[in-house]
């Protein structure tokens, strides 16, 4: 069986020690720790992390979840209705006082937003929305 010290008098041996290896599951237990403590204690969300370049964490954390347990995590994974309805109204007044329509939102990536919208039409009743009329925004 060949192991890495048989390439200890390989002439490129100091280059490839040299080569940034993978962090050992303490470090990114300490990574993980520091995030928590600038997040006022709480650890984001798996999906937070994926979104942000945080692969090489989320990977550790499947890898050993033992080693994580003692750090508090966001389990929250999606926003309430009254959080989109919240996000809604400042969209829509980014957007002149009215809100895209449901085409271009889900374009956008914001099918979440429409399907918020769909659940609770009466919490989105307040806010002006473009209407698809021939295909293009009415207000376009």
């Amino acid at each position: 069986m060949v192991t890495l010290k048989d390439f200890e008098d390989w002439p490129a041996w100091d280059e490839f020690c040299a080569i940034e290896q993978p962090r050992k599951i303490k470090a990114w237990v300490s990574i993980a720790e520091k995030m928590a403590a600038d997040n006022g204690g709480t650890l984001p969300n798996c999906f937070t992390l994926l979104k942000n370049d945080g692969w090489g964490l989320y990977a550790a954390m499947r890898r050993s979840p033992k080693n994580f347990t003692h750090i508090k995590q966001d389990k929250k994974i999606r926003r309430t209705t009254d959080e989109w309805v919240v996000f809604a109204e400042k969209f829509a007044q980014e957007n002149g006082g009215v809100l895209f329509c449901v085409r271009h939102l889900r374009k956008m990536g914001y099918a979440s937003l429409n399907a918020a919208m769909r659940r609770s039409p009466k919490k989105f009743a307040h806010i002006k929305q473009d209407k698809l009329i021939g295909g293009r925004p009415k207000n376009a």
